[in-house]
């Protein structure tokens, strides 16, 4: 429960903090929060997708379900990665999400990244990077 608590809080920490934000009220009793990205975080991003590959979705320890995968920089500065990922069933289904980050990746390296979970495998499960936020540093 703590790790859903912890994922959810990336979440809302990367959709409301940081350059690009804005907060709209609409008048009435509730705020609306929107995130519009610069067009050079939607090439940074396009990129990190391009960088970012699953390298594993197996059971992990005590036979739950681990996404691994690499992130490589082919960039000339280092940079660090948010990865959103979702594991759906065989039909498409999405069954969970969850995330991963790798940080501070040097220029032209590659750095490994693990995301665990308190979902039971099951090997008909699939694994797939839904977003990733790139940034320099």
């Amino acid at each position: 429960m703590r790790y859903a608590l912890a994922v959810a809080a990336v979440f809302v920490v990367a959709a409301c903090g940081g350059a690009g934000s804005s907060a709209r009220s609409s008048g009435g009793p509730t705020n609306v929060t929107t995130t519009s990205l610069s067009a050079a975080q939607k090439a940074a991003n396009a990129l990190g997708r391009r960088e970012v590959r699953i390298t594993g979705c197996r059971a992990g320890a005590r036979s739950l379900l681990t996404v691994t995968g690499n992130a490589h920089n082919s960039g000339p500065r280092p940079a660090s990665y948010l990865i959103q990922l979702r594991v759906s069933s065989t039909d498409g289904k999405p069954l969970y999400y969850t995330a991963a980050s790798a940080r501070g990746v040097p220029p032209a390296s590659v750095a490994r990244w693990t995301a665990a979970t308190a979902a039971r495998y099951d090997p008909h499960m699939k694994c797939e990077v839904t977003s990733v936020s790139r940034t320099n540093g």
